[in-house]
């Protein structure tokens, strides 16, 4: 076969897979669909830890504080609306329009994703930066003297940005895989799944230290007590592992399972 045919087929394939155009479509349909339920979340949330961080202003603890309700801000409003973005393929008719939508699952889920992803955290961030702004306003009116103003780009901010794109991309499985109260059954099944996990980890140091827990007890665990090198060298190599699982592994295998739920739910 000649490369030019070669490069046509290739050309034709990964236009089955992804167009640009067809892509910018669903995305504005999304967009069309999602606005309203995205900004009234958005502006709950906000609203709430807005407030609540106006009246408990404290300059001691400012960057904790602001980092915590800009987190809250983050991980509540934000994987509640991800737990939404595929409620019409549990719904009836609905299902069918979205499946006989004229584009790839890939362009499908990749609207949805982008979305309730980046288009979050830009809107988040931006609306909780002038948020801060209006309580540093109230808060030089009525105390006279201003809170500063919380940038959401310093370095807390952006491991705030990338624990929320990790848990995204659990949610956006649980909003396909439940058909019912995602945001619920996905936080409940990851609280079982991380609790089964603490009590074999758990069990498997205790184990490796059973000499340092029978001389010591449960003060083995509080750090008072030397553990054995053997058993802080497995700790330094699971602490390794599991950021490496949580940052690296977790989102491709949601998004691949992700994927492989939408593609079950045309046949």
């Amino acid at each position: 076969m000649p490369s030019w045919q070669r490069r046509n087929k290739m050309k034709q394939a990964i236009n089955q897979i992804f167009s640009l155009p067809r892509w910018l479509r669903v995305l504005r349909i999304e967009l069309y669909q999602n606005t309203q339920a995205f900004f009234i979340i958005l502006a709950a949330v906000l609203g709430l830890s807005g407030l609540v961080n106006f009246l408990s202003y404290d300059e001691n603890i400012f960057p904790l504080h602001q980092v915590f309700y800009f987190g809250l801000t983050l991980s509540l409003g934000g994987l509640i609306f991800t737990s939404l973005v595929f409620s019409e393929l549990h719904k009836s008719g609905a299902d069918l329009r979205f499946i006989t939508l004229p584009a790839s699952n890939f362009e499908k889920l990749l609207a949805k994703y982008s979305f309730s992803s980046f288009g979050y955290l830009v809107g988040s961030a931006f609306l909780y930066f002038c948020i801060t702004g209006l309580t540093s306003l109230l808060s030089l009116l009525i105390f006279g003297k201003a809170q500063p103003l919380f940038n959401p780009f310093n370095f807390e901010g952006l491991v705030g940005f990338g624990v929320y794109l990790v848990l995204h991309s659990i949610y956006l499985f649980g909003a396909v895989f439940y058909k019912r109260l995602a945001f619920a059954l996905t936080s409940l099944s990851i609280i079982l799944v991380v609790f089964i996990l603490s009590l074999f980890v758990g069990l498997f140091f205790l184990i490796l230290n059973a000499d340092v827990f029978i001389a010591h007890g449960f003060l083995a665990f509080t750090g008072l007590t030397e553990l054995s090198p053997q058993s802080e060298n497995l700790n330094l190599i699971f602490q390794t592992v599991s950021e490496l699982v949580f940052w690296v592994v977790l989102p491709p295998y949601f998004w691949i399972l992700t994927y492989l739920r939408i593609k079950e739910k045309e046949v």
